[in-house]
Formats: structure tokens, C-alpha cells, sequence
């Protein structure tokens, strides 16, 4: 009895040894995972952003600036008829007449203010006018004080197209060298449009006062290829031309024949402009005058028109005519 006591303890014994070292072992190896598990993200219905790619200096939609049906002032300066006015403008001379209903053409005086329409053919909403887009290449600008005070400035601007130039409007400007100050006045074409390979002559006035020594530059601001409305304006062209130079070369004589094509419409205002040359090739003097009374298509109407210079001898003179209906 007391061996089987003995034999039981033992057991018990060896029992509880197996079981501590077993906790021992648990205790001093903690199980490592063999891999690394990676948890995935619930999936959402949200679009993943994308990167776009934007080109450097992306051009942006600009609105085209547009006309507005407003009158605007014009001051008379020397040599100014209304009619001269309203083709400068491409107006007909019942629409300057109608928007200067006090105005009376034949009595209009240096400083007199007009008011200048839009067009009839001219929108509200018509794309504001493209600056130059017709390139014309410009001369050299003279600008010749006169005794009375002021200055003429004379540049001659060539068109070296296949076709004819027309819408062409510029400003000569006079920049002061002390401060920088400009003055600037329109230029006045002799005609409407520039020929194919041709060239013309803009000049303008400055009233006095004027700077001293100033930089002359002048501006071509519009130039497109002639359209069919100036096409339509009558043809007139000098015929049996003749210049006579004084023995001085202070003026010259210019006289001859404007005569309107039998194929044309009959003129109903003609004006014939005659630019003096030096000898190299500066204009030094311009002379516009109106032939009164019309043209009927077929037909021709004598001239005679003194050209003087500002500055230097008269070497040679050119002749230039406008018509409208």
C-alpha cells in the first residue's frame, strides 16, 4: 500500500513538471506569423482623380471688343471740306450733313467741331477694326516749319501688294526730346486706296505751338485689301498732264485733264493733289484742290494747281486724283 502511494506521487509529480515546463515554453517562444498580411481599402464610388496636362501659356477665349453706335468730335483744320470729311470716314456727305444739321458746308472754319456718325452699313455689334493688316512700307517723315508757326510733315508710303490697299488711315507724331510729350494729328491720303505696287504721299498740319527739335514718326493704324465698295467709287485719272518748275524751284505749275472713265459712274466731288520732290526724293510740299461741279462719266474737266515748297528746290511733281459719286 505504501509503494502504490509512493507510485502515485510520483506520477503526480512528473505530471505537473511536464505541464510547467510546457507554460515554460510558451512563455519564452511567442509564435511569429510567417507573412505580413496587407489589408485592402473598402472600395467606394468615388472617381480616382487623374492629372490633366495643361500646355505653358494656354491661350484664353478673349471677347472681341465691339463698335458702339456713338458719334464722336471732330475739330476743322486747315484745308477740310465736308466732303473731304465724310470719305475720310467712310461716310456719305448726307450723313455728315444729317449729324450736323446747323452746319453749313460752305462756311466752315479752323476749330469748328462736327460730329462724326457711325456708318449706316456699321452694326452695334460689328468686330472692332484689325490694326494694320495689310503691311505697307513707310518712308522717311519730313516735317518743314512754316513762317505763320506750326508744321507740315510729308512721308510717302508705298504699297508693295499684288492688289490694291484700301481702309488706310495713320497719324503722324511729333515726340518731344526734352519730356517725352507727343503730339499727334491724322494723315491726310490723297486718294482713297493705294494701287497695286504704287505709292502715295500723307501729310498733315501741326498748329502752333510745336516743339522744339521734335522726333517725327508716323503710324499706319488700319490697311486691308480694297473692297468692292471703293471699286465702285468713279475712275479718274489725269490725262495731258504738264509741270512747270520756276526757274527758282520755289513752286511749280501743275495742269491737265481729270477725266472720269466712260466705263464708270458719273463723279460727283473730284479732287486733284499735286506733292513736290527735292532731288532726293523728300517731299517737300503738297497742294489739294476740289474741282467744283462734278464729273459726268466720259467726261473731263481742265485743272491748274501751284505747288510750293516748305523747304529746298522743287526737282519734280506728282500728281494724284479722288472722285466719289
Amino acid at each position: 500500500m505504501r509503494e502504490m502511494k509512493q507510485i502515485i506521487l510520483s506520477g503526480l509529480i512528473l505530471v505537473l513538471a511536464l505541464s510547467g515546463c510546457a507554460n515554460s515554453t510558451s512563455m519564452a517562444t511567442p509564435a511569429v506569423p510567417t507573412a505580413v498580411l496587407e489589408l485592402t481599402r473598402y472600395a467606394t464610388d468615388t472617381l480616382t482623380p487623374t492629372v490633366t496636362s495643361t500646355p505653358a501659356n494656354a491661350p484664353t477665349a478673349t471677347l472681341a471688343p465691339t463698335q458702339t453706335p456713338t458719334p464722336r468730335a471732330y475739330s476743322i483744320k486747315s484745308g477740310d471740306t465736308m466732303s473731304v470729311i465724310a470719305l475720310r470716314n467712310g461716310l456719305t456727305l448726307e450723313e455728315l450733313k444729317d449729324a450736323n444739321p446747323g452746319v453749313d458746308p460752305y462756311t466752315l472754319s479752323v476749330g469748328m467741331t462736327l460730329y462724326i456718325p457711325v456708318p449706316s452699313r456699321v452694326s452695334a455689334t460689328a468686330q472692332a477694326p484689325t490694326p494694320t493688316a495689310v503691311a505697307l512700307a513707310t518712308g522717311s517723315v519730313n516735317c518743314l516749319a512754316i513762317p505763320t508757326g506750326g508744321e507740315y510733315c510729308f512721308a510717302v508710303v508705298n504699297n508693295g501688294q499684288d492688289f490694291a490697299v484700301g481702309n488706310i488711315s495713320a497719324e503722324f507724331r511729333l515726340t518731344n526730346p526734352v519730356n517725352g510729350e507727343v503730339l499727334t494729328r491724322p494723315a491726310t491720303l490723297p486718294a482713297a486706296r493705294i494701287g497695286a505696287g504704287s505709292s502715295t504721299v500723307l501729310f498733315a498740319f501741326f498748329a502752333p505751338p510745336v516743339f522744339s527739335n521734335p522726333s517725327a514718326s508716323l503710324q499706319v493704324l488700319t490697311a486691308s485689301e480694297a473692297g468692292s465698295g471703293i471699286a465702285n467709287n468713279p475712275v479718274v485719272a489725269v490725262v495731258e498732264p504738264s509741270i512747270n518748275i520756276a526757274a527758282d524751284g520755289i513752286s511749280a505749275l501743275a495742269s491737265g485733264q481729270a477725266a472720269v472713265d466712260a466705263g464708270s459712274v458719273d463723279a460727283g466731288m473730284v479732287w486733284v493733289t499735286a506733292a513736290a520732290f527735292d532731288a532726293s526724293g523728300e517731299v517737300i510740299g503738297v497742294r489739294r484742290m476740289e474741282l467744283s461741279g462734278g464729273i459726268k462719266a466720259g467726261s473731263s474737266a481742265a485743272f491748274d494747281v501751284i505747288v510750293y515748297s516748305l523747304g529746298g528746290k522743287i526737282d519734280r511733281v506728282e500728281l494724284f486724283t479722288e472722285a466719289i459719286p
